[in-house]
């Protein structure tokens, strides 16, 4: 079946050509929003190297993409349900090229990080919404693959957009700002391919769709483990950049070289997703993720020597490539097909806010132990999940 269903409701929509594009280009705009400023964040500190503790704020500023994303994903089901999908990927579309290029026109971390709130914000509209017309786009059979696919494309735009971004920092920190733009393209595939959905705008309708979810229960299960899947996938997302410098590595194109790598051995798990799911559990495949990513980020953590950081981007990035479909595919199969979208928003508000809680624990290890010494903790976490999850409760785990 290669047409879409309304979020949450289970009627069928047609799913086109269009429809498609615009749901693999989400990732894009989801990946330049979170990662896109890596390269260039020991830059935006030096700039801002006059204002008390200025790394630690421009990693907040990295990362308040994340925070504001924990209250965007669920804010979109809600939004749905009163205005309709393509109302609200539309006006997401149009915040984040403007929120996104404000980074570009102001000298104030202050503004610069109320403005990646805004991005978050939106950025995780447009997300949840794309993901879950993918977990009710496609019957069984296809939605493995297209998983895959849908992460694939993510870790690929990431490959497109580090060398970009680099070139532009290594002219102006400001310039990756303008990258933004790439909301532009987003708005017409919606615009030309997205379905709409039905939208309860009647009081009585909208008491039985929250009558209907207080029923279904909070699925805590699927959040902690969103949760801490975001906390191995994309907390050593703001360190990297910094214990490269720390090591002496500072020219942006050689950082997007060291932050690429990883990104590439990430495709290609993430493109094997569904052909792996034939062979394995996801449960297996959560475990093997957990653990070649914490056992990559230990040795980013502690590598001397970009050559060293680049090897251990490999192991990381096969793992990282991962949690993604793995996290995926658990929404897919957690509670009743009309919770979906309900759900969806629960694990992506966990798993995106999971960097800015990974920073607050990391912090003070940074400053103890600079950016490397926080790499070895976050890679040690990944290592004790991965063993949680081999003796935990297969059913908790969706061993499907």
């Amino acid at each position: 079946m290669d047409d879409g269903q309304s979020a949450g409701t289970g009627e069928t929509a047609p799913l086109g050509a269009m429809g498609k594009a615009s749901l693999l280009f989400s990732s894009l705009l989801s990946v330049y929003a979170i990662v896109g400023l890596a390269v260039v964040l020991p830059k935006i500190a030096a700039h801002f190297a006059d204002v008390p503790d200025a790394p630690a704020l421009v990693r907040f500023l990295f990362n308040a993409v994340s925070l504001a994303m924990i209250f965007g994903a669920p804010l979109a089901t809600l939004l749905t349900e009163r205005y309709g999908r393509r109302r609200v990927l539309i006006g997401a579309a149009i915040l984040y090229g403007i929120a996104g290029m404000a980074g570009a026109l102001v000298d104030n971390i202050w503004i610069l990080i109320g403005t990646r709130l805004v991005l978050g914000l939106v950025t995780a509209i447009n997300s949840t919404l794309h993901i879950t017309l993918l977990l009710t786009a496609f019957d069984e059979s296809r939605r493995n693959r297209w998983i895959g696919i849908f992460s694939m494309v993510g870790t690929l735009c990431a490959v497109a957009t580090f060398p970009i971004a680099g070139a532009l920092g290594s002219i102006d920190w400001r310039l990756p700002f303008a990258m933004h733009l790439i909301a532009v393209p987003q708005l017409l595939l919606i615009l030309a391919g997205v379905p709409d959905s039905p939208r309860a705008t009647r009081p009585t309708d909208r008491a039985a769709n929250r009558r209907a979810a207080a029923g279904a229960g909070f699925p805590a299960m699927l959040v902690l483990i969103a949760l801490v899947t975001g906390i191995v996938a994309g907390g050593h997302s703001s360190f990297v950049s910094f214990h490269l410098a720390d090591i002496g590595v500072t020219d942006t194109n050689k950082i997007s070289l060291g932050l690429l790598i990883g990104t590439l051995a990430g495709a290609v798990t993430a493109f094997a997703f569904g052909m792996l799911r034939e062979h394995a559990s996801n449960r297996s495949l959560y475990c093997a993720a957990f653990a070649l990513a914490g056992a990559g980020v230990i040795g980013i953590g502690m590598a001397a020597s970009l050559a060293g950081v680049m090897a251990a981007q490999i192991v990381a990035g096969f793992g990282i490539g991962l949690l993604s479909p793995c996290l995926y595919a658990l929404v897919a199969i957690t509670g009743r097909p009309e919770d979906r979208a309900r759900n969806t928003g629960y694990a992506k508000s966990a798993f995106y806010g999971a960097p800015f809680i990974a920073q607050l624990g990391l912090e003070p290890v940074a400053r103890l132990m600079q950016a490397g010494g926080a790499l070895i903790a976050l890679g040690s976490f990944g290592l004790i999940i991965a063993a949680l999850l081999l003796v935990a409760r297969p059913d908790r785990i969706a061993a499907a």
